[in-house]
């Protein structure tokens, strides 16, 4: 190597003329250490005038100290650009760490860099250093280039400062997010709870719940709208609507509530009679759907009674006022169907009304019973004036009565009424029993001719024996003219005593 050459003591490359730094290991000697150079190492020859120093310089080691252009003395890379966007993409993905930490971790700026940053744009003067070489070396008037690493550096910290910022923002921003989600969630939550019976679980709404309080759960749902709790506080929210719906629908059919949390009111009555339309829940699911059930059966079976009871009271009473002829036997129907409706105001509505009918069939009852006693003591009074005509005619006829030795004469009576007498023994082989031929046949027909007794309706008891003759009472059995309303527990009715032998018959009628 001639005496003008430098070498780069890392990979040996030899330094031309004016080249202050080595192309493969980007070493380069400071300025402030090239005046020191011996002249084996560097030239200074050609330096201009005004660079060179005239006091002597102080001795300098013989080996010239190269640094890296862009490295303080501790080893460092320059941070390329792809360093740069994964450092920012580090620095996005950090969910913790604050941007002091962040910031703290920047490699620390040792004094010769800090003093490699301060260096000038202008040039600096040197003073002159020579060594002995063989040619003169002309000198070298590029002042050193300034480092780019306080650049990169500077980039990097607007870097972290900006984006570390933006940071530090969306953090904060989702910090808020998740705290905002979480209130609304709870409250959602709260207000759905709040539906429903304590210690029941989500199954019966509670008492006294309103549309409001559903409209309100509602809203706080639907504010949690785009979030992952939405879909099933919605769900849960939904079903809270449907049971709402039905509790709603199955109330509204009865005065005042029938279905007040988990219990079935007992005291709760139909509003009317018209058909419920509302569907029984199959499969029931939980206890609502059975107490619903419950309900809809319930109210069936008052409808149905109501009804039943309409229907048959409109036979005794229609346009607000009383038939004309109310049947006691539809009356007595209509009694027993009252019993079934439950609804205490409504029964005594209608009891009202079937009060107002039995006293139209009372006062009924009454005159066809006034009107029928009448009529059977008219007819009575007709036949026992036909009877008596008739007898008075068959005594004219038949009053002499003889007996087998010629005479006539008249039966005693006892204590002056006819068909009292009776003797003790009755014998009916004594003759006297015996009717005369065709004398029997004779009564009968005359007595069924004048109203007395009707054919079959009719009965002959033997009596008494007087004179040898036996005489017979004859008693009606049935209704007949004399007898028009005699009621079946009066028969038998005596009507006339008989002369089995000559047909003579007398009553208690007038003769």
């Amino acid at each position: 190597m001639t005496s003008n050459e430098k070498k780069c003591p890392n990979c040996g490359h030899v330094f031309k003329p004016g080249e202050t730094y080595c192309p493969n290991c980007d070493l380069f000697v400071p300025f402030d250490e090239q005046k020191n150079l011996p002249n084996d190492t560097i030239t200074n020859s050609n330096e201009p005038t005004s660079y060179k120093n005239d006091t002597p310089s102080e001795p300098s080691p013989s080996i010239p100290t190269f640094k890296h252009r862009n490295r303080t003395s501790v080893e460092e890379t320059p941070a390329t650009e792809e360093e740069i966007v994964e450092t920012q993409s580090d620095m996005e993905e950090a969910t913790e760490k604050p941007i002091i930490e962040e910031l703290s971790e920047i490699e620390t700026i040792s004094p010769v860099e800090v003093e490699t940053f301060k260096e000038s744009d202008e040039p600096v003067e040197e003073q002159p250093q020579t060594r002995v070489t063989d040619s003169p070396t002309p000198p070298s008037n590029e002042p050193p280039k300034k480092s780019n690493k306080n650049k990169i550096l500077v980039g990097i910290i607007v870097l972290l400062i900006v984006f570390g910022g933006g940071y530090v923002y969306n953090s904060q921003k989702k910090q808020n997010e998740l705290e905002t989600t979480l209130k609304l969630t709870t409250s959602a939550e709260d207000a759905i709870q709040n539906l429903y019976m304590k210690n029941q679980g989500e199954v019966f709404l509670k008492k006294g719940i309103s549309q409001s309080d559903i409209t309100s759960a509602e809203d706080k749902v639907k504010e949690l709208k785009g979030t992952e709790q939405y879909d099933k506080l919605n769900e849960r929210m939904q079903q809270a609507v449907k049971t709402f719906t039905r509790l709603t629908a199955i109330n509204e059919a009865f005065k005042k509530p029938v279905i007040e949390g988990n219990q079935l009111i007992n005291d709760a009555y139909v509003k009317d009679d018209t058909k419920l339309t509302l569907e029984a829940i199959d499969p029931e699911e939980n206890g609502f759907d059975k107490l619903y059930n419950d309900t809809i059966k319930e109210a069936t079976e008052q409808k149905t009674a109501i009804k039943t009871f309409k229907t048959t009271l409109e036979k005794l009473y229609r346009d607000d006022k009383v038939v004309s002829e109310p049947s006691k036997q539809v009356y007595n129907e209509a009694v027993k169907q009252l019993a079934d409706i439950k609804d205490p105001e409504l029964k005594a509505e209608f009891q009202k009304i079937l009060d107002d009918v039995s006293k139209i069939i009372d006062e009924q009852e009454k005159k066809a019973e006034a009107a029928r006693k009448e009529e059977e003591e008219k007819q009575a009074a007709a036949a026992k004036a036909e009877a008596e005509k008739n007898t008075q005619q068959s005594q004219n006829n038949n009053n002499t009565n003889t007996a087998q030795n010629g005479s006539s004469f008249t039966p005693s009576t006892n204590g002056g009424r006819w068909g009292t007498r009776q003797d003790a023994t009755i014998d009916l082989s004594d003759p006297a029993w015996a009717w005369n031929p065709g004398v029997q046949e004779k009564v009968i027909s005359e007595v069924i001719k004048r109203g007395y007794v009707v054919d079959g309706g009719y009965t002959l008891v033997p009596k008494f024996i007087e004179n040898g003759v036996g005489f017979y009472d004859l008693y009606a059995t049935k209704n007949s003219k004399l007898f028009p309303n005699s009621k079946p527990e009066e028969f038998p009715i005596y009507v006339v005593t008989i002369n089995d032998k000559t047909g003579w018959f007398k009553g208690n009628g007038p003769n």
